[in-house]
């Protein structure tokens, strides 16, 4: 549990205990000034009305803090803890065989291991598969200096050698993920077999869409992260109703557990997104990888563009999606790319039948147990 949502829930408390007294104070003190009787009355209710804001927000925030104090101690980690340079890291594995399939997510949950929940158990029935939280997500505790692709790749390496697991390995990685696992074979291309690609970013991703046109009153990304962080240890999402309802399609403790956990915001996702810039130029310099079997997923375009009157900008952003997702391409003399017909970004929720499918044809054609000749550098819809 982040050490904010022990620190802000006290400072909250503590502002709010003050700023109590400080209202009941004025409203004693009415009692002896002289003054119109309905400007008293109505400086009484105002008063009223921030003390009642003050206990609530007081109130809320901290009891989302115990909230999740309790759902971490009901939910103990699924996998086995290693320690990884003087931090504990959490590794969940199961199925077998070869090669290993190692699940990388992308920015934004505060558990890993958690959102593999639904696709990671029908993949270990063909392979073995490993996820994890990164430093600092999860049941993994956070350490000291940078959250880059580097580093990130350097964990999860030192984690696998802790843990015995090792090549051949399949890396799949979704959304920024896919940063991840190309940095990770820029480091040690010995242990990759092949790399999996599902609606992924690529290196500088962000400065790109900045290039487009946008409004000159658009918050900055980092301003709507802060904004939104700050909701969560207020307790916000509980208030709204977002917190411990079960993921529908999920099985019951994972969905239980998915549920809680939308109401955890954890701060190292925040550091990973600041050094997207510095993981971008560090991503940018591997690859291309030679004949490494490369598998691509991407969002069908047309999904987006399907709301009643899309905005320009809507249409550019995934014109230069699709762009990005082509020049994946480029990274191997095998690689092929399939678009997934009616997914959204979610395409391992949206498509999951054909995630599976293709995921296990591509490890057969790994293995070199299917007489399948995938078309290699061609774009499908399916």
């Amino acid at each position: 549990m982040d050490s904010l949502y022990v620190a802000v829930p006290v400072l909250v408390l503590c502002l709010c205990l003050l700023a109590t007294w400080l209202a009941m104070r004025r409203m004693v003190s009415l009692c002896t000034r002289s003054g119109s009787r309905w400007w008293k009355a109505a400086e009484r209710i105002v008063l009223s009305l921030a003390i009642l804001l003050a206990v609530g927000v007081a109130g809320n925030s901290t009891y989302s803090a115990i909230a999740i104090r309790l759902f971490l101690a009901a939910n103990l980690p699924a996998g086995k803890m290693y320690s990884v340079n003087g931090h504990k890291m959490h590794l969940y594995c199961i199925g077998s065989g070869q090669p290993t399939i190692i699940l990388e997510t992308g920015l934004g949950p505060a558990t890993d291991v958690l959102s593999w929940s639904a696709l990671q158990p029908k993949l270990a029935e063909t392979s073995r598969v490993c996820s994890y939280d990164r430093a600092g997500l999860g049941w993994s505790e956070p350490r000291a200096g940078p959250s880059d692709a580097d580093q990130i790749a350097s964990d999860l390496h030192d984690l696998l050698v802790q843990a015995h697991v090792s090549g051949p390995l399949v890396l799949i990685g979704t959304s920024y993920g896919g940063i991840y696992i190309r940095n990770y074979i820029g480091h040690y291309p010995a242990e990759v077999a092949g790399l999996v690609f599902i609606d992924s970013s690529t290196p500088f991703q962000q400065e790109r869409f900045q290039d487009l046109a946008r409004s000159p009153r658009e918050a900055s990304p980092a301003m709507r992260i802060a904004i939104l962080h700050a909701e969560y240890l207020l307790g916000v999402p509980r208030v709204l109703g977002w917190c411990g309802r079960p993921v529908p399609g999920w099985e019951s403790r994972s969905g239980r557990a998915l549920g809680e956990d939308a109401c955890i915001a954890h701060f190292e996702g925040v550091r990973e997104f600041l050094s997207s810039a510095q993981s971008s130029a560090e991503t940018a310099r591997a690859g291309p990888f030679g004949a490494l079997p490369i598998l691509i997923f991407s969002r069908d375009p047309s999904k987006a563009l399907s709301m009643p009157n899309p905005p320009r900008s809507l249409a550019d952003r995934e014109t230069l999606w699709n762009v990005m997702q082509e020049e994946l391409k480029t990274l191997s003399t095998r690689s092929r790319r399939i678009i997934a017909r009616g997914s959204g970004h979610g395409v391992c929720t949206d498509r999951e039948d054909l995630v599976l499918r293709e995921v296990r044809l591509f490890l057969d054609q790994i293995r070199g147990t299917t007489s399948q000749t995938p078309s290699y550098g061609s774009t499908i819809i399916e």
